[in-house]
């Protein structure tokens, strides 16, 4: 009779002593924040132009981030990366963290790289007869935006927490939305 309590003891004991690793992994919440997937695709008309482009979706990954050993299959930050034809290409990133209003955020590069963090209030906005209520509108200095970069940077992004991309401005009064 005694082994199986001695087994049982030793099994909860050995269970027991491992690292909680949820610290280091994505919530549901934080996964929400990237509704893509390889292969997605959404078109965007320039409002001006009337010219179109397609975002693809090229690779999404999950990687572990500063575990402690034992936590290495523990994942700490997703990122999406997303080519446009007229738009620059660029990356999604979401990492699990303790300062909430930093881990997301979108970068744009075209020989230098352009971030903007995904943190605010959600806001109610209307594109192309659709409506949604959860907008991130984050913009960047539009004068932090190099010359040559004027035509495909972004200063603004128009972003829904559950769709994804809808509009981005760009400093030449274009602005590109999703159809």
């Amino acid at each position: 009779m005694k082994k199986p309590f001695f087994l049982s003891l030793f099994l909860l004991l050995l269970v027991s002593c491992k690292p909680d690793c949820s610290e280091y992994e994505l919530t549901a919440e934080e996964k929400a924040f990237i509704p893509y997937n390889v292969g997605d695709k959404a078109i965007f008309r320039n409002d001006v132009t009337v010219e179109f482009d397609t975002m693809e979706i090229i690779s999404k990954g999950v990687f572990p981030i500063n575990p402690p050993q034992d936590c290495s299959m523990s994942l700490g930050r997703m990122e999406v990366d997303f080519s446009f034809k007229k738009i620059a290409s660029g990356v999604i990133v979401v990492r699990h963290s303790v300062n909430q209003s930093e881990n997301k955020k979108i970068g744009f590069s075209a020989g230098k790289t352009y971030t903007f963090t995904l943190k605010g209030g959600f806001q109610t906005l209307t594109v192309n007869n659709v409506t949604y209520n959860d907008i991130l509108i984050v913009s960047i200095d539009s004068n932090s935006i190099e010359a040559s970069h004027i035509p495909y940077i972004p200063w603004q992004i128009n972003y829904s927490q559950s769709k994804g991309f809808l509009r981005f401005h760009l400093r030449n009064n274009i602005i590109w939305s999703k159809l």
